[in-house]
């Protein structure tokens, strides 16, 4: 027999699954953030505004493969770390972090770099030990480049928060050398011939660029916050990020933005 009782069981049955529905529809609606390095040519080209930068674009490869939104924010670089760690940020795509590996889960590579030296034109480096010679050398705040070279105490290491910040410097003669991915140098220097309308620098540029020390190869990949629901499609994320992959992809980027945002 049909009671009022079995009626009103199958009604909370019915409300309980579509609460569930709900919940789920909800949560694929979700946005979620994500940060590059904060500086060109990486989340922007400065003097191409409508350009995204390489980095968002590398991130859009694997986002496309997923149904959910993601955006960008831009934060400094040691604040990117923290946001991870805290849950304010989902995901990051930098330079492999060994500094919160405990919490992210880490899917990579999705390009390869080459680390470079840059030094001042008087100064030649041919090995590592030589680097000891120099009274100083510009480091992102908190990227790594290269084992060695992170843990190396002895050298003397400046604090900065941008490449570009790093080649002001450098032309002023106030550090000896600069640390970074191939990319982020070339942009960088380019960027500040275009400033100070020094077009015949770029001879010069091409000329540190050349006797760059090679440091060696890093590898990018993203950053996943362990308190992001991300989580919970990491095998998803890690199908998007292989199909993604090339080991110079940073390279080609770099090279269709400066071509095509000049002639946007």
């Amino acid at each position: 027999m049909f009671t009022l009782k079995k009626h009103y069981y199958i009604l909370a049955i019915i409300f309980f699954a579509l609460t569930m529905t709900h919940g789920l529809s909800f949560a694929s609606d979700k946005s979620y953030s994500f940060s590059v390095p904060p500086f060109p040519p990486f989340n922007g080209i400065d003097e191409f505004t409508q350009c995204k930068g390489i980095g968002a674009l590398a991130v859009e490869k694997v986002t496309t493969k997923l149904k959910e939104d993601f955006n960008v924010i831009g934060f400094p670089y040691a604040r990117m770390l923290n946001s991870l760690k805290t849950g304010q940020l989902d995901v990051a795509l930098l330079f492999k972090n060994n500094t919160v590996i405990e919490d992210v889960e880490y899917i990579g590579p999705i390009s390869i770099s080459k680390v470079l030296i840059i030094t001042q034109p008087n100064i030649n480096i041919k090995h590592y030990n030589d680097l000891y010679q120099l009274d100083s050398i510009a480091v992102i705040r908190n990227a790594q480049f290269n084992k060695q070279f992170d843990q190396d105490s002895k050298l003397n290491k400046v604090n900065v928060t941008s490449y570009s910040q790093a080649v002001r410097l450098f032309k002023l003669s106030r550090i000896n050398a600069i640390v970074g991915s191939q990319v982020g140098l070339e942009y960088a220097l380019y960027q500040e011939n275009i400033e100070d309308d020094l077009v015949n620098d770029a001879l010069v540029n091409d000329e540190l660029m050349d006797n760059a020390y090679f440091l060696g190869n890093k590898e990018s990949g993203l950053h996943i916050s362990k308190k992001s629901t991300l989580i919970d499609i990491l095998p998803l994320i890690r199908v998007a990020v292989d199909e993604a992959y090339q080991e110079n992809l940073f390279e080609q980027l770099y090279s269709q933005q400066m071509t095509q945002c000049a002639a946007l």
